[in-house]
């Protein structure tokens, strides 16, 4: 009874909100639900004055010629009260609009109504996942997001280091429970293996049983834990010496909290394991959700705060701290509905249509106060996540990659690596090699009587079958590759020409030059240069059986003919092709082991196109790049199916200019691998300007290549044809270096992928075409050679025509003078030195650099008395926020140059900067007694005079402001604290960096100045009373971080000229 009577009144309810005529106005309002309960850190008077502040920025900014006001109603955090008030704000009050309610069980109550009544209605902290549903909640949509949400970027993570058996761990209350949950359902969906155990995480008995259980079914744990419960987790884990051999690995989500992991904010505890800690988590990984920024919340507390005074409120709040973090959420979904109203009102929609309003939405694209926000199609938030990995190095977690939640994929920061556990150079396998209970692997003392009676006669019977068939097989196949060594060459046979050497092939570049980046000669990749200068390579030519040949020289002790090989052999004597440099054999004796090909007087395709003096006209690049696809296609319908190093130094011209592929195949000859590692980076780099991208995709630039693909191939040919076309070199005129080329090209965040670049104006447009459908980023794109024979057949200007008159006139042009190369080359050279040395000064002090260009060891040295200078732009956030990237850019150039140049007048060292932060010392690395605290005291008062004259390029009416901070290092704290150690680190770009507590205190003190100040340490104000000339105010006792309370001051000036000081 009392159900029919409800539902009669939800039934005239409903009728009363059809028949209600709808009036448009530019005056709109919405209901805000809300709990006051004051213990729930969503409490209204919490997170309330976002609303009044939202309210500001929109009428100032967004909806100008429309108002928007507020009610509100106490939710409750109930499903019955939030219902009621749903009715009340549609049926008496008439808002537009819904904004919450707050708890999920009230915003799955109260949604119901207001998809029925067909009301917008945006929820800023409901994480369920039935809210997700738009066939039941399609006017819902929400700034949170759904614990569905991290469980997509727990998901791809996990593909992303081939994982397809997890284990799931989590507690069975509350946001764990919901997160598990969540984890369990995605995880089915998607078909992994998993093992689910969910507990009472309050129950520390439970542990120990919990642990042994996962540990026992799985290798790859997903936690659905706070911190405090990981912590404790994870030390059990350590203590019970299963992270012993990296064979584990944890991955805890953090769906609502964040900052418990990042940097040293683990280390919470006060239980002195930090150590047991630390080795523990090098088998954690942590997805944590991307939240605000640190400033710009801030600030935005602060307005807050403020507008709790104000109507509905009159809340006095005295503590900025009371404000909770969740108003960044309601804040944001107000400006989101504002900024939905503004777009459905523009296109002349109905505000009122919440179906229409849901779809409106997801076009709307911002940032708010906690990050980018957008809706996807279900209403919800498309949340980020970061993953973090520990650098048991620095004892912290580091940001290696971030879960894009639009696109749906996982992206690795530049430069970022995972440190796996124990030394592990790969993830961990999911399930172990004999499976957990050892069912993959034979267990010899199981079952032995059931195989010796049974089974045992059957496999044995099986078994001399199948190896009498193999040792046939094998015998016979063996024999057949043994019986043709027409590929094996006595060297004694051949006749060495001693003053005859050939450009056989081009030079590999060790840098390239910043006019344009041309690719250098060398000859096939079997000879590398150990510099990384270009310099020229010579193969040894000789005559063999009345033959030109070239011997390319192998660096093996010794040849294993295994089966293996003397098929490879086979294969390569049996291709025989007009557009393929034949192989003639190999001498298998040592010490001269080395493979003979045919000679090829012009040298290669690159050496040609980069002689200015040789014309070549469009029918002869033509024909060129129709010789390279012949040999392709023969190369592809071979047994090997790919050349794998297709670049213009391996494509030679004979002597009647017919264009001959060189370097394919006899990969386990040529001992591949051994020849790629002793090549240079630069070197390395630079033969990999032709590779496709998805051939670079490895950590190790120096392995890619050994998955070939006939895909590949058509990319490497795409650039081949554009340096025939433009002759610049593989990539034109840049001031990039190839290193730089090749992190580009692998770049997949870029939606334009890096390419070379290129124009019709001598280039036909179909052969431009073709050339960026050959660098298509997706292989299966890339069009077949057919297709491209006959567009490269279609471009020439005379299909059926000779190129012998062609040939004749270029070879009239074709001899150069030697000496005049060779002397131009040195000086070329000659000026790359100098560049390369100036470059070396600016990044290490002279003295480390000469050590380093002699090849002499640079050990790291300790300096006890030392001056460090800290100093970054408050408000730098807020700048970036209004700026785009290039005037970012411009403005901290601009303030550096500014430094740079008044740096130069004192003695110092500029070590780094990071973004808007600026790093100097006095002291190091060449000691000049106790003037290091003066000259940075000086060197300071002078900074902060120009940059209080100094003016932002793109905002000229705001003030820059710099906040200084200074400490000096002096002998008794280097005997306490350890003295401040500077040396070089690394390999690939080494930087002079220092290390210890004078370094981090410098740093703190800078990061608790004041903006136009600058913050002294007392060991400063020691260290200027013994020069004098300087004038300060104490500041009083500060708390810093790690270091305790302190006495600090402020540097106000400088009176006279300090004593000068004997070094």
């Amino acid at each position: 009874m009392a159900m029919g009577t409800d539902r009669l009144i939800l039934l005239i309810a409903i009728i009363v909100f059809i028949n209600t005529c709808t009036v448009y106005t530019d005056n709109y309002t919405f209901c805000l639900l809300a709990t006051t309960r004051t213990f729930l850190p969503f409490s209204v008077y919490r997170i309330g004055g976002a609303v009044n502040v939202a309210l500001d920025n929109i009428h100032s900014d967004i909806l100008t010629n429309i108002t928007l006001d507020f009610i509100f109603y106490d939710s409750g955090c109930d499903s019955r009260v939030s219902l009621d008030k749903t009715v009340n704000c549609v049926l008496n009050d008439r808002v537009a609009a819904i904004i919450g309610p707050d708890c999920s069980s009230a915003a799955l109550a109260a949604g119901l109504l207001a998809s029925q009544w067909n009301v917008p209605m945006v929820g800023y902290i409901g994480s369920t996942s039935y809210l997700s549903d738009k066939t039941v909640y399609d006017t819902y949509s929400r700034t949170s997001s759904p614990y569905s949400k991290s469980s997509l970027a727990v998901i791809e993570t996990i593909e992303v280091f081939g994982w397809k058996h997890v284990g799931v761990v989590g507690g069975d209350t509350g946001h764990l429970l919901n997160s598990f949950e969540s984890l369990k359902q995605e995880l089915t969906r998607r078909n992994f293996s998993i093992e689910a155990i969910v507990f009472n995480v309050y129950d520390e008995s439970l542990y120990e049983d919990i642990l042994n259980e996962i540990l026992s079914k799985a290798r790859i744990i997903i936690l659905a834990l706070d911190s405090y419960e990981v912590r404790r987790l994870m030390l059990m884990v350590y203590d019970k010496g299963y992270l012993s051999r990296g064979e584990y690995m944890f991955i805890v989500v953090e769906p609502w909290n964040f900052g418990s992991y990042e940097g040293t904010t683990w280390q919470w505890a006060d239980d002195g394991r930090d150590d047991d800690v630390a080795k523990a988590y090098e088998s954690l990984l942590v997805v944590e959700r991307i939240n605000f920024e640190d400033d710009t919340y801030k600030a935005f507390a602060e307005e807050v705060k403020e507008k709790f005074k104000e109507p509905p409120w009159y809340y006095n709040m005295t503590d900025v701290s009371s404000v909770g973090s969740l108003s960044a959420y309601l804040y944001d979904a107000i400006i989101l509905y504002a900024l939905t109203l503004q777009r459905v009102v523009s296109n002349g929609g109905n505000p009122y249509n919440g179906t229409n309003f849901l779809r409106e939405m997801q076009h709307i694209d911002f940032y708010g106060i906690s990050g980018r926000v957008t809706i996807d199609k279900n209403g919800d938030r498309n949340q980020d996540f970061w993953l973090f990995g520990f650098d048991a190095a620095q004892d912290e977690y580091s940001r290696v990659a971030w879960y894009d939640s639009s696109g749906k994929m996982l992206r690795f920061v530049t430069n970022a690596t995972i440190t796996w556990p124990a030394g592990r150079r790969v993830p961990p396998r999911d399930i172990p090699e004999c499976g957990f209970q050892g069912e993959y692997c034979i267990d010899s003392e199981k079952g032995t009587t059931f195989i010796i009676l049974v089974v045992m006669p059957l496999l044995l019977f099986f078994l001399a079958a199948a190896i009498i068939a193999f040792v046939v097989y094998r015998r016979e196949k063996i024999k057949s590759a043994l019986l043709d060594t027409s590929w094996k060459i006595n060297y004694q046979d051949i006749i060495i020409h001693k003053n005859w050497k050939s450009i056989h092939g081009s030079f590999i570049a060790g840098s390239i030059g910043p006019s344009r980046l041309r690719s250098s000669n060398s000859a096939t990749d079997s000879s590398i240069t150990e510099s990384e200068r270009p310099q020229q390579v010579f193969a040894v030519c000789g005559t063999y059986d009345g033959s030109s040949v070239v011997i390319k020289m192998v660096e093996r002790s010794a040849v294993n003919l295994s089966t293996s090989l003397l098929l490879e052999l086979k294969q390569m004597r049996d291709i025989r092709h007009d557009n393929l440099n034949q192989f003639v054999g190999v001498c298998v004796d040592p010490p001269n082991i080395c493979i003979v090909e045919q000679y090829c007087q012009k040298g290669s395709l690159q050496d040609i196109l980069e002689n200015d003096e040789i014309s070549l006209d469009w029918l002869f690049k033509m024909s060129i790049a129709s010789d390279i696809l012949t040999g392709l296609q023969v190369l592809h319908k071979s047994p090997l199916k790919v050349h794998g190093n297709l670049k213009s130094s391996n494509c030679l011209v004979d002597g009647r200019w017919v264009v001959k592929l060189a370097d394919y195949g006899l990969w386990e000859f040529k001992n591949y691998r051994r020849q790629r590692e002793k090549r240079t980076e630069v070197a390395i780099h630079q033969g990999l300007l032709w590779t496709a991208p998805e051939l670079l995709v490895g950590s190790n630039t120096s392995s890619c290549r050994e998955t070939m693909s006939q895909k590949g191939d058509i990319y490497s040919f795409g650039i081949v044809l554009r340096e025939i076309v433009y002759r610049d070199g593989p990539y034109g005129y840049t001031d990039l270096a190839a290193e730089d080329i090749i992190d580009r090209v692998k770049d997949s965040c870029n939606v334009e992928p890096y390419r070379p670049e290129t124009d019709t104006i001598s280039c036909p447009n179909g052969i431009r075409e073709l050339m960026i459908q050959c660098w298509q980023q997706l292989p299966e794109k890339r069009p077949d050679l057919t297709y491209i024979k006959k567009v490269i057949k279609d471009a020439s200007p005379n299909k059926n025509a000779s190129i012998m008159d062609n040939m004749v006139a270029m070879l009239e042009t074709y001899a150069h003078n030697l000496e005049d190369i060779v002397t131009d080359r040195t000086s070329k050279l000659s000026d790359e030195k100098r560049r390369t040395e100036q470059l070396l000064y600016r990044m290490m002090p002279r003295s480390v650099a000469e050590k380093l260009k002699n090849g002499s060891p640079v050990d790291a040295e300790a300096f006890e008395a030392v001056t460090i200078f800290f100093s970054d732009i408050v408000g730098f956030t807020a700048i970036s926020a209004v700026s785009d990237p290039m005037q970012v850019v411009n403005l901290l150039n601009s303030l550096y140059i500014l430094f740079d140049g008044i740096i130069e007048h004192y003695d110092v060292y500029k070590v780094e900067t990071i973004g808007d932060a600026y790093m100097v010392v006095s002291g190091l690395p060449t000691r000049n007694g106790t003037r290091h605290a003066s000259e940075i005291a000086t060197m300071s008062l002078e900074l902060l005079k120009h940059v209080n004259s100094f003016t932002i390029p793109h905002m000229p009416d705001e003030k820059l402001k710099l906040r200084i901070g200074i400490h000096t290092g002096n002998d008794l704290l280097s005997v306490l604290l350890g003295p401040c150690v500077a040396g070089v680190v690394g390999l690939a770009m080494p930087r002079y960096c220092l290390f210890g507590d004078t370094v981090n205190t410098a740093s703190r003190f800078e990061s608790s100045g004041q903006a136009l100040r600058i913050h002294i340490s007392n060991e400063v104000v020691c260290a200027l009373n013994i020069l004098g000339g300087y004038t300060y105010e104490e500041r009083g006792k500060m708390e810093l971080k790690g270091k305790g309370c302190l006495k600090t001051y402020w540097l106000t000036g400088k009176t006279t000229e300090p004593m000068s000081n004997t070094h």
